[in-house]
């Protein structure tokens, strides 16, 4: 992710500048930054307050950290709100891993439906040339609200 970094950064920039241009100030936002581990760098912050930049720590890819601290983070979310998660990654995950972390997914959108009535909005962000996009492709099948994106373009909107 290192050489995918800055792509990262910026789309998450793009993101929260564009909620505030459209008017969505009361959203709450949390980033889990993760590698071979999760951390928590921002809980449930007004998106107005949210931090500009994300800081780099190297390391393997593993998503079933994060997958864990987004979908606990996502069960957290006040009823007022309703979860989003945006999933980043340049896609180098462990096979099984992937499949873990596609079923972490699948559970929280039942869990949304259960409690909410609404799917799961999920955003699967892909980056670098080096991405599987197969393994993406089944974390965003989790919610009937899941898309996929590229760094650089729309990959894929349904199946």
């Amino acid at each position: 992710m290192q050489y995918e970094w800055n792509g990262v950064v910026v789309a998450y920039q793009n993101f929260v500048a564009h909620r505030l241009q459209s008017q969505f100030a009361a959203d709450l936002v949390s980033v889990v930054q993760f590698e071979s581990s999760a951390r928590v760098t921002v809980h449930q912050q007004w998106i107005s307050d949210a931090p500009k930049h994300l800081g780099y720590r190297g390391g393997g890819t593993y998503y079933t950290p994060a997958a864990n601290e987004a979908c606990r983070l996502a069960l957290d979310t006040p009823p007022s709100h309703c979860p989003v998660v945006i999933f980043m990654s340049d896609g180098e995950a462990d096979e099984n891993d992937a499949i873990f972390t596609a079923q972490l997914f699948k559970n929280l959108n039942d869990q949304i439906r259960n409690k909410n009535g609404s799917e799961l909005s999920l955003h699967v962000i892909a980056f670098g040339p080096g991405m599987d996009q197969r393994q993406l492709l089944s974390i965003k099948r989790s919610s009937n609200r899941g898309i996929i994106h590229s760094s650089a373009c729309l990959l894929y909107t349904s199946d």
